[in-house]
Parts: C-alpha cells; structure tokens; sequence
C-alpha cells in the first residue's frame, strides 16, 4: 500500500489544544442537531436525522478516525443526555464507521467536484442504512426483516435527497475549514 492511502486510512491529526477544542465544538453540534432529529420521525421504525453534517465536517477535515470518533462519541453522549430507546453499542459503531468511511473518501480530496458527494453519501445511505442498520435492528427488537427493510425504504430515500441537499449547501464553506 502507498503512503498516501495508508494515511487516508489511518491520519489521525496533531491533537493540539486548538483541535481538540474544535473535535469537541463538532460533537456537541452532532448531540444537538441529533436531538433536534429526534422529533423528525417517520413512524416508529426511522427518523430522519442531519446529525450527519457535524460527522461529515470533521471526517473532511480531521479524517476518517476522528470523524468517526465525533460520531461515536455525539452517539453515546446523546444516549445519556435525551434516550429515546435501548442502547444498542452496534449502532454505535456504524455512527463511527460513518464518520470513517466519509474521511477515507473525502479526506484531502478536490473539493470541486459533486459526483463522488453524491455518489458516496448515496451507497453510504443505501448500504449502511437499508442493509445493515435493518439488520441490526431486526435481530435487537426480534421483527421480520423483509418487513423492517421495505419500512425503511421511503425514510431512507428521503434521508439520501436530504443528504444532498445539505451537502451541496455546504460543500461551497469546506474549502476555507482548512
């Protein structure tokens, strides 16, 4: 493996003061913006949450570890502070395997192009959130997944164009984050 994708793996930044002040300012915006999702619902199965724009910030400018340490970490504080069910430590994970999968792709990338935003937000959605949350979700509540999967569908389309929106709302702002 080259250096470069080695470090798109595995950059973790220098963890100064300044950083570490600004990873914080992220993981609070993330608890926020979770809490406000929280009344977004669709049913009982699915919210539609834009927690995601903090994760996906500090994934494009701190990279895949942080990132996904920012998700992880809003994901558990956000549990403790406003539970709205179990917790369930899986979909912690996939709140860190969002924020790194989103710096593996986006990390030091042009920022003038909108295909691979597009592209990537959408089999993040599709992947992660049809498929595996789906899953983890029926096993967790003991529902029927062919059930629980065509459920979350129509949220999960929504969600996709609310991604798109929002990061084409914000793409324009991430080439001064640096």
């Amino acid at each position: 493996m080259k250096k470069n994708n080695f470090r798109k793996f595995c950059y973790l930044p220098e963890i100064s003061t300044k950083n570490l002040c600004k990873i914080g300012l992220l993981i609070a915006i993330t608890i926020v913006l979770s809490a406000i999702s929280g009344y977004l619902r669709i049913g009982n199965i699915s919210k539609l949450s834009i927690s995601f724009i903090s994760v996906f910030v500090s994934s494009y400018a701190y990279g895949g570890i942080i990132g996904g340490f920012v998700g992880a970490a809003a994901d558990i504080i956000s549990f403790i502070v406003n539970p709205t069910g179990p917790f369930i430590p899986l979909l912690t994970i996939i709140e860190f395997m969002y924020g790194y999968i989103y710096g593996i792709f986006f990390f030091n990338t042009p920022k003038n192009k909108y295909i691979p935003f597009v592209f990537i937000s959408g089999a993040i959605q599709f992947i992660i959130n049809i498929f595996i949350k789906t899953l983890i979700l029926s096993s967790t509540f003991n529902m029927d997944y062919n059930v629980l999967f065509i459920s979350r569908i129509p949220s999960c389309l929504v969600q996709f164009t609310i991604y798109i929106f929002l990061l084409i709302i914000i793409k324009p702002y991430l080439k001064n984050l640096k």
